[in-house]
């Protein structure tokens, strides 16, 4: 009736001003400079706009349900989406229930996948390297090269040259300023450097990097970005100075060509390893370590590590919100079930002038279908855009939030709410069945 409308309209404009003040709430934590107050004010400005959405999506879901059930045709198709209007406030509660729980489980998977591939990319741009073998006790030799590459889990590796050398200005004073109170004798000292020369990374990086031209010398202070410096090992050569932040003071980076040019006596200081897709980099670690006079480290192991732990959680997580998804269908089931109570007349009309046993359970299926399919699908939309919003509001330093969808993932919390609903009709759809049409016809 007239007062019910205005009811519903009453519930949509309050549920959807709720929602744009929990939009509005998080779009200014974002805007704040402290981790704790952005990641505190998304928080709270979600859960408003959660409530608001669930507010605006009982008002709607009644229609919304009919109207995904006009994509399936047939008569017992139009009588389930008219049954599903025979009560909107029963249908809606049963359809806000299903929306809590998909939408709660989806925004962890999403939340969980997102950070999972936000934390990887900054790990990969820091050090876009799987893996790097360095010697304990000098240079690494032939054989240790050899037997790097042949380790199971090990896709490609190059080696890393260097050479002691000097790195001045052209004037001849050390690039790297020394301090106060020097004499000539800690001035040469100052001079010294370790000259690495940077392999051909194209086959052995997960990112793109930045590879040195044969004209550029990479250096660890900011001050001598971009000018002329003099490398010199057993001859010399003049650069221009890049600043590397990772940098430090007694090292010069070059290409290995120019490496080469300047020094002939060169030490085989590192090899940077690529491992296979699926290996395990404790298990590749642990297989290279056996050699004792090698130290073996890289951001694969960081990259495990941040995985397992960011999947465990989930597991617990999602593991808890079942729990909601359980009450939901229970939900489902009670809908069905007093549904089933007040149509017992008119499901027996239905069975005298026709309808079977089984097209009576199917009535209840579809019912039980359209009910889960529209909360499925509006709490994926919902789970999505929560995850996105958690991922943004993390107080992670240094990393681009990427927004990372498992859309195979969410197909399937789909599927299990819908075929749970189909399961929590089967009893409902059962006893709707089993009453004979003599005795339905005769209820009050």
């Amino acid at each position: 009736g007239a007062a019910a409308r205005k009811k519903h309209t009453v519930r949509f404009v309050i549920g959807a001003l709720i929602a744009v003040v929990g939009c509005a709430s998080v779009a200014l934590a974002w805007r704040s400079d402290s981790g704790g107050t952005k990641f505190l004010g998304a928080f709270g400005g979600s859960l408003l706009a959660l409530l608001g959405a669930l507010l605006v999506a009982s008002v709607l879901l009644p229609a919304l349900t009919r109207a995904f059930g006009l994509v399936f045709p047939g008569t017992l198709s139009a009588m389930a989406r008219e049954n599903t209007m025979r009560n909107p406030g029963r249908t809606s509660a049963t359809g806000t229930a299903i929306i809590i729980g998909v939408t709660l489980v989806v925004t962890i998977i999403v939340g969980a996948a997102s950070v999972r591939t936000t934390l990887t990319n900054a790990v990969n741009d820091a050090r876009p390297f799987d893996l790097m073998a360095v010697s304990t006790d000098g240079a690494i030799t032939d054989d240790q090269q050899a037997a790097i590459a042949a380790t199971d889990g090990v896709a490609a590796t190059v080696a890393q040259y260097a050479a002691p050398g000097t790195l001045t200005t052209t004037s001849g004073a050390p690039a790297y300023a020394p301090g106060e109170g020097t004499d000539a004798e800690d001035e040469a000292q100052a001079s010294s450097v370790m000259i690495t020369g940077e392999p051909d990374y194209t086959g052995v990086t997960h990112s793109t990097v930045s590879q040195l031209g044969d004209n550029q010398v990479r250096v660890g202070d900011e001050a001598l970005a971009g000018q002329t410096l003099r490398l010199c090992a057993e001859s010399c050569v003049d650069l221009s100075a890049t600043y590397d932040k990772n940098g430090s003071v007694g090292e010069a980076q070059v290409s290995e060509k120019t490496l080469r040019s300047i020094a002939t006596s060169l030490e085989r200081q590192a090899i940077i390893i690529k491992m296979a897709d699926g290996a395990d980099a404790e298990t590749v670690q642990a297989a290279l370590l056996k050699d004792s006079h090698l130290s073996v480290n890289g951001s694969a192991l960081e990259r495990q590590t941040y995985t397992k732990i960011i999947d465990r959680l989930m597991l617990v997580l999602v593991g808890l919100l079942g729990v909601s998804v359980l009450v939901s269908l229970v939900g489902v089931a009670n809908t069905l079930s007093l549904s089933v109570a007040e149509r017992t007349r008119e499901n027996g009309l239905l069975r005298a002038l026709g309808l079977t046993r089984r097209q009576m359970k199917g009535l209840l299926a579809l019912e039980a279908l359209f009910l889960s399919l529209t909360g499925a699908l509006i709490g994926v939309g919902m789970g999505v855009a929560f995850g996105w919003v958690g991922v943004m509001s993390l107080p992670v330093e240094g990393a681009t939030p990427v927004l990372s969808v498992p859309w195979l993932q969410l197909v399937g919390v789909c599927v299990v709410a819908i075929v749970s609903a189909l399961i929590a009709s089967w009893l409902p759809g059962r006893r709707a069945a089993k009453v004979s049409p003599s005795e339905a016809l005769a209820t009050e």
